[in-house]
């Protein structure tokens, strides 16, 4: 936290809107995501969606110590689920997205819900793999001290600040543009070109600081990765977290004090 004379912003955003990862691309092939709102005679938690996503749920997660930090609410091990095939050194691009878009997936891949709308701006983006134990994901649920970070993106520093007035004091308040705020245009993460061949779970996850009297907010999602490629390297024992374990307790009340 940045503390700084006279100024104090606590992070507003408009909290009516959920959502998570919709789309996921490699290499120019597409592949639907998994909420669970698309399969509306689920009754076993599972949706029937062929997807290399494991199913979630919109809602954010607030407490950081909860089993569903590891791959969200419905994130548990799919009984079968294909893999999306890429090769190291090659990027994956995931589109987060609030919209509830239609059950039916062929009007997505028409165009017709193509514009993705995410309302939430304050907070870093995060990408996590976990090497999977077999020659596949399936039935394994990604728990334990087996993720290592790959990407995140916080606040733009190349980006202008930003002014506004609060409504309440009529202070002036200046605060940063973090990359979040321009996932209309999705998110690219590069799978480290030396890494050993194998299956593995990809998680991203957004952070969001949202609202004045909200706690902090977890979107994450996880998808199911087939890795090939001639690299050799896996991270040590100590480069390793958990999810839940990395954050401690629950999400944190945020005000940011910001000055420039």
């Amino acid at each position: 936290m940045l503390l700084a004379a006279g100024l104090v912003f606590c992070l507003v955003t408009s909290a009516f809107a959920h959502g998570g990862i919709y789309t996921y691309e490699i290499n120019g092939v597409q592949y639907q995501g998994n909420p669970h709102h698309l399969d509306t005679s689920n009754t076993t938690r599972e949706a029937q969606i062929s997807s290399i996503q494991r199913s979630w749920w919109y809602e954010p997660i607030y407490n950081f110590s909860s089993p569903n930090m590891t791959c969200n609410f419905d994130g548990h091990p799919a009984s079968i689920h294909p893999h999306g095939s890429i090769t190291a050194g090659q990027n994956i691009s995931v589109t987060w997205n609030a919209r509830k878009f239609d059950p039916d997936w062929s009007k997505l891949s028409q165009g017709i819900y193509s514009i993705p709308f995410w309302p939430h701006y304050y907070g870093p983006l995060l990408a996590y793999l976990a090497r999977c134990p077999g020659s596949s994901c399936d039935g394994w649920n990604g728990q334990g001290a087996v993720w290592f970070k790959i990407a995140q993106a916080g606040v733009n520093t190349s980006a202008p600040w930003k002014k506004t007035k609060n409504a309440v004091t009529g202070a002036t308040e200046i605060y940063p543009q973090w990359y979040q705020e321009t996932l209309n245009g999705g998110w690219n993460v590069t799978i480290p070109e030396s890494l050993k061949s194998g299956s593995y779970l990809i998680r991203h996850e957004a952070i969001v600081f949202d609202g004045v009297e909200g706690p902090v907010e977890a979107f994450p999602n996880c998808a199911q990765l087939v890795v090939s490629g001639n690299g050799r390297s896996l991270p040590a024992s100590e480069q390793l977290v958990a999810f839940p374990g990395a954050y401690t307790g629950k999400g944190e009340f945020f005000c940011l004090f910001m000055a420039r």
